[in-house]
């Protein structure tokens, strides 16, 4: 269990749905989020350009021992 309020949840999911980052759906009185993967995909990219040539490395590293 969490100590945080459901107000101080639902605002944090507003504010990743008005990012892209997720999408929301009702179902009766619920609603229900999504992670949206191709929101993430600026992310993924600016990772990828500095991450990985160091994780290829370092996989190499460990298939070794």
């Amino acid at each position: 269990r969490v100590d945080v309020t459901q107000q101080a949840v639902s605002l944090h999911l507003k504010v990743l749905e008005s990012a892209g980052l997720v999408e929301a759906r009702r179902e009766g009185t619920r609603h229900l989020y999504a992670v949206k993967r191709e929101g993430f995909r600026p992310v993924h990219d600016f990772v990828a350009e500095f991450w990985t040539e160091p994780l290829s490395s370092l996989k190499k590293t460990l298939e070794k021992k």
